[in-house]
């Protein structure tokens, strides 16, 4: 009898420090660029349990654009966190959203609660539900004579023989030489860190303007990279950049396509960043474009 109160006990126990997660995803019914959706989760602990979530990896397509926690005593033994996540994507296409791990530690052992991954899909533009398309008027019918054709075309004729005339009379004068095409050949960083100067001189910050600032920097690495490797950057999104650019080593394209997308938060979703964080931007891009001065000085030294 003793052995089955003790079971009780400890099952009891068990139930009443159950630790439980439910989440719930809130987004439109259509999704776009920048358009944010929040999954909102609840987790179930005991009053001295602790939660800990790992970073969540959204490199690729999601980005976590705020959190809040809200904790309520809901029993002597039990709590519940309430977590609202909000995020945005920053490309179109369907993709799997990944599962949200979060660790509940206790006194006495770890448990590792995650939600379901699921599919989500996004658009690229918004279509302009205004426009209505209208059927177009039958043609009528139009009788001609032959002089109505004829007379139209002499005319006409007449028109551009004294206009290639009088154009003829006017430039008669020789025209001047073409001028030779200045190519530059210098390295792609050296064009690169001039044009980071230039952005530089003109104070965007200090007047305020973070999209300008943004848009010049994020030209200048894309310039850059369309110098260096010879592939379209200027003209690709971050995306297509990911797929077409290869050459550097991992890190480093990490570190790359990380600044392109901090920069397309600017532009495109109207992130203001701090001041402090536009300054590391500048100094992470002219350290990067250095870097390949100083691999070359090894390599002209080497040969």
């Amino acid at each position: 009898m003793k052995r089955v109160i003790f079971f009780l006990l400890i099952i009891v126990h068990f139930c009443l420090t159950a630790q439980t997660l439910e989440y719930q995803v809130e987004k439109p019914n259509k999704m776009f660029v920048g358009t944010p959706f929040n999954v909102n989760v609840q987790i179930t602990t005991g009053v001295n349990d602790s939660i800990f979530s790992p970073p969540i990896d959204t490199l690729d397509v999601f980005v976590l654009q705020k959190q809040q926690q809200h904790d309520e005593l809901i029993s002597e033994n039990k709590r519940k966190t309430s977590l609202k996540l909000t995020f945005q994507a920053f490309d179109t296409g369907e993709y799997t959203f990944p599962e949200l791990e979060f660790t509940v530690v206790s006194p006495d052992k770890k448990t590792k609660l995650t939600t379901s991954a699921f599919q989500i899909k996004i658009n690229s533009v918004l279509a302009d539900s205004s426009q209505v398309i209208k059927d177009i008027a039958p043609p009528q019918k139009l009788s001609l004579t032959t002089w109505d054709i004829i007379i139209p075309i002499l005319l006409l004729g007449f028109l551009i023989f004294a206009i290639i005339n009088i154009y003829k009379a006017l430039h008669k004068s020789k025209q001047p030489a073409p001028q030779p095409k200045i190519t530059d050949n210098r390295p792609a960083y050296i064009k690169a860190l001039e044009l980071l100067k230039k952005l530089q001189q003109k104070e965007l910050l200090k007047k305020g303007e973070f999209l300008l600032f943004y848009f010049h920097l994020s030209y200048i690495l894309r310039f850059f990279l369309e110098e260096q490797y010879g592939f379209n950057a200027v003209e690709m999104t971050t995306s297509e950049i990911r797929r077409n650019f290869s050459p550097i080593q991992k890190q480093e394209k990490t570190q790359v396509l990380n600044f392109l997308q901090n920069a397309d938060k600017v532009k495109f979703a109207k992130y203001i960043p701090t001041l402090q964080q536009a300054h590391a931007d500048i100094n992470w891009l002219e350290g990067f474009l250095k870097s390949f001065a100083e691999n070359q000085n090894r390599e002209d030294s080497d040969a």
